[in-house]
């Protein structure tokens, strides 16, 4: 860092940073908007490491400050795909010298200060200006896989708000119980992310009759649409509805004049290839810790316990809602 620059810590709505990041190309997950969205829901601090050039913002790093059973940390940020900095100033320095407070960034710099893994792959789609030029960058298998559903009858519509919550959510839900063993967000979640990006954010969903094959929420950003949840129905994997659902995003997308489709990390080599078929280029994701949270014994327990809970919960025997709920009390613990 040359004598001129300075680190300091300030609040995301430092009107220097919003100004900053008007002028800036942030993406939707470094933008206030969206750090604000997620800090407030799950009762993180939010701030930004932010790097002057005298009195001048020249890059900045948001951060959400975390403080629950294992200490206080920070996380950039919560519950996002990527977060890297914003302006042209590596990751590493970022990190104070001397600061001992832990530090969990996942973007696409690895960085020399810290532990760096590799986490997945962040996968992007450029949008040609018509509909048939996306399909000739398919995979032939996407062709024919995305055929599958409207074949059978099925159609597609794109839904805002509570209406399209109301089909999304119960899919979603109940493909992290049952498929991942996971539990999933609170709706109250989804609920408040449609509310705060009315009029920039859709609920597309894939029906046969009555039943919902796949429902996906996507959401607006200057020139790109990010397709940020979706879920698939099982019962109905033989028609494979999720390569419809993208195909649909990807003819939205156009029809809107966006130049990107953001179709965000990939952890499974199955997924990345997915999205490859889809015309996808992926960068490689990197989660970083600078001074690794040191877990005592009875965080190890505690850790423990809640895995234990979340086996429990999502037992076939254990009922969807009672899921649903745990989701709305344990997932901040998932930072």
């Amino acid at each position: 860092m040359t004598p001129e620059l300075t680190l300091k810590q300030i609040t995301i709505d430092d009107e220097r940073w919003l100004l900053f990041c008007e002028r800036s190309s942030c993406t939707l997950f470094q933008t206030p908007k969206w750090c604000h969205f997620i800090a407030e829901h799950y009762e993180f601090r939010p701030g930004v490491a932010a790097m002057f050039d005298g009195d001048r913002i020249i890059a900045g790093l948001p951060f959400a400050t975390v403080d629950d059973f294992r200490g206080v940390y920070r996380v950039t940020f919560p519950f996002t795909d990527a977060c890297d900095p914003v302006g042209s100033v590596p990751l590493r320095a970022f990190f104070e010298d001397g600061e001992t407070l832990p530090w969990r960034v996942r973007g696409t710099q690895p960085s020399a200060e810290g532990d760096t893994r590799s986490s997945g792959v962040y996968q992007t789609l450029e949008l040609p200006p018509e509909p048939a030029l996306a399909v000739a960058k398919f995979h032939q298998k996407q062709r024919v896989n995305a055929m599958r559903a409207p074949n059978a009858g099925a159609t597609h519509r794109l839904l805002v708000g509570e209406e399209g919550l109301e089909l999304f959510y119960p899919l979603f839900s109940r493909l992290r119980k049952e498929k991942f063993r996971m539990l999933p967000q609170p709706r109250r979640f989804f609920s408040e992310l449609l509310t705060v990006y009315a009029g920039k954010s859709y609920v597309i969903v894939t029906t046969l009759g009555t039943d919902v094959l796949a429902a996906m929420i996507v959401l607006e950003h200057d020139s790109a649409l990010y397709c940020k949840y979706s879920a698939s129905n099982r019962a109905f994997a033989a028609l494979r509805p999720s390569n419809h659902l993208f195909s649909v995003a990807i003819d939205f997308a156009i029809s809107r004049g966006f130049a990107v489709l953001d179709l965000g990390i990939s952890t499974t080599p199955g997924l990345a290839r997915f999205k490859e078929h889809l015309g996808a280029a992926g960068k490689t994701l990197y989660a970083v810790e600078k001074n690794p949270i040191s877990k005592s014994k009875p965080v190890e327990q505690v850790e423990k316990a809640i895995q234990a809970t979340i086996d429990i919960l999502t037992d076939s025997s254990m009922p969807l809602e009672a899921c649903q709920r745990a989701g709305g009390v344990l997932y901040r613990f998932f930072a």
